[in-house]
């Protein structure tokens, strides 16, 4: 039996496969080794998966996770599933390769996360072969959640929604200037608070102001993530996140007016890596 993981910044998705069958699925903390260490990602597990899964009979574990780009944030993850998959080989590898994986399986093409973060790769079926730069909430991640909300909560604050969407802001949140200041300069995860905004964004994305900031969002991510890659409108683009998910229609209207008629778009990496490793 193998498990495959893919974790994000909230959750990590884990299907249980044995040969050609999925056996059970499970659903656990997300963990980034930049933030915590192995005996969070072993606790994590131990809660998370039930006594009926036999963590002995484990051959192998494939994980994709967020922080998995240096050796030493890999040699975290290491330790902590060789503590709970005692005799499993290992495999583990960023987010983005596992994007790419899921997304485009043996092609070659560009492949995206589009969800809480943004990130994009050129794949030529086997590893990845060109990165766009990863720049985290603060400098980058143009087209995210994060990224949108910041697009609009800047806008607000700076009197370009209009009233009717302050309103409706206002009564959604009971915050004002100085409270959403407080909220993003002197309290925790500001980028949690930004990337849920697209929650709000999505809920409004008929009122013009959003389809604005939705529109800005998009053209940014594609000068960013796609427009690098030379040749890019000869290529499979494909989408993975929840960005991409929910924002399916604006995102293919703004990469048709770029010169990308068909894309590929997958919600959850862990659809498409399950794929992948049944048919292996």
């Amino acid at each position: 039996m193998i498990i495959v993981g893919d974790s994000g910044s909230s959750t990590t998705n884990w299907v249980l496969i044995n040969g050609k069958e999925v056996i059970n699925e499970f659903t656990t903390a997300g963990f980034n080794p930049y933030y915590y260490g192995a005996d969070v990602l072993v606790n994590s597990i131990e809660q998370g998966f039930g006594p009926e899964v036999n963590k002995e009979a484990i051959d192998a574990v494939y994980y994709y996770a967020s922080g998995c780009s240096t050796t030493h944030n890999r040699n975290i993850v290491s330790d902590a599933l060789s503590q709970v998959f005692v005799n499993a080989q290992l495999s583990i590898d960023h987010d983005l390769f596992g994007a790419a994986r899921a997304l485009l399986h043996d092609n070659s093409g560009i492949a995206c996360i589009l969800g809480t973060g943004s990130n994009s790769c050129r794949w030529d079926g086997k590893a990845i072969t060109e990165q766009a730069p990863s720049l985290g909430y603060l400098l980058g991640d143009e087209g995210s959640g994060t990224f949108m909300g910041k697009l609009f909560i800047t806008g607000l604050l700076r009197g370009e929604a209009g009233v009717e969407m302050s309103q409706l802001f206002e009564e959604s949140y009971h915050m004002k200037l100085a409270d959403v200041l407080v909220r993003l300069y002197q309290q925790d995860m500001p980028n949690k608070f930004l990337a849920e905004l697209s929650k709000f964004i999505k809920t409004h994305e008929n009122h013009s102001y959003c389809q604005t900031v939705v529109q800005q969002s998009m053209d940014w991510f594609f000068k960013y993530f796609i427009e690098i890659y030379e040749g890019y409108t000869d290529e499979s683009v494909a989408f993975t996140g929840s960005v991409a998910h929910y924002f399916s229609e604006q995102l293919s209207q703004v990469m048709g007016s770029h010169g990308i008629r068909n894309i590929k778009i997958i919600q959850k990496p862990i659809d498409g890596l399950t794929i992948y490793h049944l048919n292996q």
